[in-house]
């Protein structure tokens, strides 16, 4: 039997150690980026809106992550999230479907869905469950069993699905998330003191209010006040990211070079800024 083979006893101990459990910075995913072969696209995200790592196995998931965690009504997001086998077993039953075992066993597997989200709006609490694949893995047939097996489990406990693939995604958005992102400090990085980042984004952020209204772009605004305020190259940049993320500071996420868009084109603060972000992604 090849390495790595699933077996009873291993499940039995994931569960014990808590694997899809918990929750926020407590929660445990079924599956890590250590379980999966190095071959595979798997990234760890630090997420300091959920306070730890998130567990990301393929570029698609992490990019629905990262739109995931961006809005503010996702409260919580629980990647590589285990469905009760009993559960499973019984809808495929039901489905009349085949219940997938683990390679070179018979043993059932336990069912994942790839992130499941808690949103709020309005007070109400929603529980969405997104599986993220790609669009040619759409065509075969035990991955549309696969989904069929979990849309039904997640509607036994009340939940939503959606399944996303590459094309729904905007390209343009995500990748600005991912620069957006690039301001988090690195490990080890060297700051004038432990919160210069912050104090700079609070300072940017009142010349930036100042000048809203400027034809300038992003940058050369960023460029003129790290100068004055006499800061490394790149640092007012830095800053002006660590705004967009913290929603203080609005941009339609579709328009590509963001740095390069007119101030005048920017919003400020949470309220200002809500409807335009709800139009960008």
């Amino acid at each position: 039997m090849p390495r790595g083979v699933m077996s009873e006893e291993k499940i039995q101990r994931w569960i014990k150690e808590g694997r899809g459990s918990g929750a926020g910075p407590t929660y445990k995913p079924w599956l890590t980026t250590d379980d999966i072969p190095a071959t595979s696209r798997r990234t760890r995200v630090p997420s300091a809106k959920f306070g730890r790592v998130i567990h990301v196995l393929s570029d698609i998931e992490h990019r629905v992550f990262l739109l995931a965690e961006y809005f503010p009504s996702v409260v919580e997001a629980k990647e590589q999230w285990p469905i009760d086998r009993e559960l499973t077993q019984r809808v495929a039953r039901k489905l009349g479907i085949r219940h997938p075992c683990y390679p070179y066993t018979h043993i059932p597997a336990v069912v994942t869905v790839d992130l499941l989200l808690t949103i709020q709006r309005g007070g109400v609490l929603k529980t969405v469950g997104i599986d993220s694949k790609p669009r040619t893995a759409l065509n075969k047939g035990e991955v549309l069993a696969k989904l069929q097996l979990t849309k039904a489990s997640l509607a036994e406990l009340g939940y939503d699905h959606l399944i996303v693939s590459e094309s729904q995604l905007n390209r343009t958005v995500t990748n600005n998330l991912i620069w957006i992102r690039q301001a988090h400090s690195v490990e080890k990085e060297v700051t004038p003191y432990p919160t210069f980042y912050e104090e700079a984004a609070d300072r940017l952020y009142q010349h930036l209010l100042s000048k809203r209204f400027s034809a300038s772009s992003l940058s050369r605004v960023c460029q003129e006040f790290e100068e004055h305020a006499g800061w490394a190259p790149g640092t007012a940049l830095r800053a002006a990211r660590i705004l967009l993320e913290a929603h203080r500071l609005h941009v339609d996420l579709r328009l590509p070079n963001i740095p390069d868009r007119a101030l005048r084109e920017f919003s400020f603060g949470v309220d200002e800024g809500s409807s335009r972000q709800v139009a960008a992604l």
